[in-house]
């Protein structure tokens, strides 16, 4: 491992690295995150919060992804004449990431990766 992954010293041991790939391979957990931001709409009541806590970069930029087309709401054609402030959104953000503070992560090291993040559904139906 450590011959095909050189070792940075800002990151995690190789080992470690390689055994978080091998289960969020196995457990498809961005597959399942995917899956529960896509279906989250139908499922929320208006306003209905969306709760998510991450643990590592490939979560947030799934995150990031879904929120990056929720919030460029629906991708129309170039030459049709719809403005985009005529689609409505279908998740507001309630806050910025929240991450641990410094008492948490001292007293529980294994916080200091975790981000919370809160989506409210919008209030009426999206477009």
């Amino acid at each position: 491992i450590d011959k095909a992954m050189p070792r940075n010293e800002k990151h995690k041991h190789n080992a470690t690295r390689t055994f978080q790939a091998i289960r969020i391979f196995i457990n498809k957990e961005l597959e399942v995150l995917k899956d529960v931001l896509s279906n989250s709409y139908n499922i929320l009541a208006p306003k209905g919060r969306l709760v998510l806590l991450t643990y590592h970069s490939l979560e947030d930029r799934v995150i990031k992804d879904f929120l990056a087309v929720t919030d460029e709401n629906i991708s129309t054609p170039r030459n049709l004449p719809i403005k985009s402030e005529f689609l409505k959104k279908m998740f507001n953000i309630v806050s910025k990431s929240i991450k641990p503070s410094k008492d948490e992560v001292s007293s529980n090291p294994r916080s200091r990766s975790a981000k919370l993040n809160i989506l409210e559904k919008a209030n009426e139906d999206y477009v």
